[in-house]
């Protein structure tokens, strides 16, 4: 008997010895469930001070082939800019393209526009870097007559369709093109925007009988 007792209190105490080998201590658990809300912080902090370091480029040139061309040529002058070829991307989506330029003089330099006037074909859209200069090459859509010729770069309708897109939602429209404009802006132009939607929404505080949300 006496032996059947031992033995018994022999398995348990291996069985409990086998359970502290895989437990986790409790203050671990919490350092591990606390590491993941600091990264996750310090990320965002990241991708907020990146869409704030883009410079944006006010200043390029654009131009497309004759009657019945199929491309569109837009051209930004930037000094330098071969030297730093592997830093320069651009991405198109058929109604948009997104030039950016890293660390030229140690300056990020963007170009985003959106909506174009007319769809594009996204794959067949390019770009080219020489010493001073970025080519880029919009393919265009081909339509039932032929392609399009492009009156302007962005579709200025199609903005303006967006101001009355909800008519229950009057400041639907003005949400999308402040986006816009602060998507395109220059620092100044953001730092002017954010200042806008910090007033409206102390006075949305104020007098949440108004209903406007920024």
């Amino acid at each position: 008997r006496i032996r059947t007792m031992l033995e018994s209190n022999l398995e348990t105490l291996v069985a409990e010895k086998e359970k502290e080998k895989f437990a986790v201590p409790v203050e671990r658990c919490e350092e591990v469930s606390a590491t993941p809300t600091a990264k996750t912080v310090s990320n965002e902090l990241k991708v907020e001070e990146k869409k704030k370091r883009w410079k944006s480029i006010q200043s390029f040139a654009w131009d497309q082939d004759g009657y019945n061309g199929k491309n569109l040529y837009i051209y930004v002058t930037l000094k330098g800019v071969g030297d730093v070829k592997e830093h320069v991307s651009c991405d198109f989506t058929k109604d948009s393209l997104d030039l950016q330029v890293e660390n030229l003089k140690g300056v990020d330099y963007r170009l985003f526009k959106k909506p174009l006037c007319h769809e594009i074909d996204a794959g067949k859209s390019k770009f080219r870097v020489k010493q001073n200069k970025v080519v880029i090459t919009l393919r265009k859509v081909e339509g039932k007559y032929g392609y399009d010729h492009w009156a302007d770069l962005v579709e200025k309708k199609k903005l303006q369709s967006s101001l009355n897109k909800k008519k229950d939602d009057p400041t639907a429209g003005i949400m999308d093109m402040m986006k816009q404009m602060y998507d395109e802006g220059d620092d100044q132009m953001k730092k002017t925007i954010g200042e806008a939607m910090l007033k409206s929404r102390q006075e949305r505080l104020n007098n949440p009988d108004t209903g406007f949300e920024m």
